[in-house]
C-alpha cells in the first residue's frame, strides 16, 4: 500500500500528473521524500532534476497513476503482484475474444480482476461481467464502479466453478497473477461454456517449458493461438515481462475441461461405479 504522506503528496491539489511528468512544486520532507522516490522508479519514473522540478517517464503517465491513486496500491515488479493492464493490452484482449466490435448478451468471467480493466471495458461493449478479486480494496473499487453484476471477495483458486453458476460464462478474460498462471488459466477453464473463448496474458517463457506443454497441446487442439506480445506491452503498467497471448475456443464436447465437461463427471462415475 502508498504510505499516508506520499498518499498526500500525490493528491495534493498543487501536484500535477500531467503527460508523461509529475510536478511537485513545494516542500517534501526527506523521508517522504525517499518513499515518494521509491514509488515513482518502481514504475519507472526518474527524477529530472531541480531545474525541471518533476519526474518523468519515456510514456505517458496519467493513466497508471489515475490506478495507483484509485487502489491506494504500488503496481507489482514481481510475479505474483497486482499490476492494471494497460489500454492497448485491454483492446487486443477483447479483438482476441472476438468483442472488439460489441459483445452484446454475452457473459464475461475476469478472475483475479484487480482494478476490473478487463472487465469495465467487456462492459463497455454491452457484456455482462462478473469478477473474483482477492484485495478487499481492489474489490471494493470495481464494486462501487458500478459495471460488474457480481464481484466476490476472495481467492480465485477457491472458488468452486459449478457452485459458482448454472451454466459457462461465454468468454473468460484473464490477467492472472504471473508465478500461478498455468494453475489459474486451469482452474479457469472450468468456468468458460460450450462455444466460449478464455483469453489469458501469461509469462512468455511458458511458450517454451515442459510444465506449460498440456496448454500447448490443448491450444493447438482447439485450434486456438499462443503468442508472444511486443516486448513493451507492459512498459506503461511500470513492468518489464515479457507476456504471450492465449486464446483458447472451447467448442462443445471438446477436449477442453469447461464447466459442461465438469457438469457430467457425477453422471459418467455413476455409469461405472457399483
Amino acid at each position: 500500500m502508498i504510505p499516508d504522506s506520499v498518499y498526500a503528496v500525490l493528491t495534493d491539489r498543487r501536484t500535477r500528473i500531467q503527460g508523461d511528468r509529475i510536478h511537485i512544486p513545494f516542500h517534501v520532507d526527506e523521508a517522504t521524500w525517499r518513499m515518494l522516490a521509491y514509488l515513482l522508479r518502481s514504475v519507472g519514473g526518474r527524477w529530472g532534476g531541480p531545474r525541471s522540478g518533476a519526474w518523468v517517464w519515456p510514456h505517458d503517465i496519467e493513466w497508471l497513476m489515475a490506478r495507483v491513486l484509485a487502489t491506494g496500491a504500488i503496481p507489482s515488479n514481481n510475479m505474483v503482484g497486482w499490476f492494471p493492464s494497460p489500454p492497448g493490452l485491454v483492446r487486443r484482449i477483447l479483438d482476441a475474444a472476438g468483442m472488439g466490435q460489441g459483445a452484446r448478451g454475452l457473459t464475461v468471467l475476469e478472475p483475479s480482476a484487480g482494478a476490473g480493466d478487463l472487465a469495465a471495458a467487456a462492459a463497455g461493449t454491452g457484456a455482462v461481467v462478473d469478477c473474483v478479486e482477492l484485495d478487499p480494496r481492489r474489490a471494493e473499487l470495481v464494486r462501487e464502479a458500478g459495471f460488474a453484476r457480481r464481484v466476490e471477495c476472495t481467492a480465485f483458486e477457491t472458488v468452486d466453478p459449478l457452485a459458482w453458476c448454472e451454466r459457462g460464462y461465454d468468454r473468460v478474460l484473464m490477467v492472472p497473477p504471473f508465478w500461478w498462471a498455468l494453475e489459474h488459466v486451469q482452474h479457469a477453464l472450468g468456468f468458460l461454456g460450450d462455444g466460449g473463448v478464455l483469453v489469458a496474458v501469461v509469462p512468455d517463457h511458458l511458450r517454451r517449458v515442459e510444465r506449460s506443454a498440456w496448454l500447448r497441446r490443448l491450444v493447438q487442439d482447439c485450434g486456438g493461438s499462443f503468442t508472444a506480445l511486443p516486448e513493451d506491452t507492459l512498459r506503461r503498467a511500470g513492468l518489464r515481462d515479457r507476456v504471450a497471448l492465449v486464446v483458447l475456443p472451447a467448442p462443445a464436447g471438446g477436449p477442453v475441461r469447461n464447466h459442461s465437461w465438469l457438469r457430467r463427471q457425477p453422471l459418467q462415475e455413476s455409469l461405472f461405479g457399483e
